[in-house]
């Protein structure tokens, strides 16, 4: 198998996306091992982004893997001035297992709202910890762990 991951202080500011499936994403494979950190995502625009804020602690391309323990351990990863529109209802979506949870996730200026509809964006969380500053749309609740 392969050894534990690391991945520390990246930075994505001042991009356009446009028609993409993905706009800032961090994905790993359940039961993977390692850490992921220090994540800033700063000053982007996206149009018609399927999902423009992606945390993806199950990623899965054949849709068919087995339930693994453990994950790569994401922490500090902050989303700064991040506005425009999502092809989907569901904007942002933050899913990282309840064994290695997500922590230090920061929204600040946040303005996503759905492409071509008057009805409001939504936000999926799971097993994460975090807060937001300014405003944050779609509406994002952390919850304890």
């Amino acid at each position: 198998g392969e050894g534990p991951a690391m991945v520390e202080r990246i930075t994505v500011s001042n991009c356009k996306f446009f028609n993409t499936t993905s706009g800032v994403r961090i994905k790993s494979w359940q039961g993977g091992r390692g850490k992921a950190n220090t994540f800033l995502f700063r000053n982007l625009n996206m149009t018609q982004v399927r999902y423009p804020i992606d945390i993806d602690q199950f990623y899965c391309p054949q849709g068919n893997c087995p339930k693994r323990e453990g994950g790569v351990a994401i922490t500090d990863a902050r989303f700064i001035n991040i506005r425009g529109t999502s092809s989907e209802q569901e904007a942002i979506q933050i899913l990282c297992s309840k064994s290695v949870p997500c922590h230090g996730i920061f929204l600040h200026n946040v303005d996503l709202s759905w492409a071509n509809h008057t009805a409001p964006t939504k936000a999926k969380i799971l097993n994460a910890q975090g807060s937001i500053a300014g405003t944050v749309k779609p509406q994002v609740r952390f919850r304890g762990l």
